[in-house]
């Protein structure tokens, strides 16, 4: 219906039961941008659980945003996103 709001949607921090929607959905990103390095970057992605958040929608994970530490001490943002 037209006008209609969408769906709710919360921004939350991770839990542990958020890891296989965060490899799944950083899987195929890994595996193009850089194959021979996907085994750190999967395990960076579990280490860094702690600084990242969950997009969820009507109770459903819908994408996430990570900050994780680089060798300049600074941070970067990694954000994946669900597809429908």
């Amino acid at each position: 219906m037209p006008g209609s709001p969408g769906p709710a949607a919360v921004t939350r921090p991770a839990r542990p039961a958020d890891l296989p929607h965060l490899l799944r959905w950083e899987r195929d990103c890994i595996r193009t941008a850089e194959p021979a390095a996907a085994a750190a970057n999967l395990a960076l992605r579990v280490e860094c659980l702690d600084r990242a958040l969950v997009l969820e929608a009507d109770g459903e994970p819908g994408g996430s945003m990570m900050w994780t530490p680089t060798d300049t001490g600074t941070a970067r943002t990694a954000r994946t996103a669900r597809r429908r």
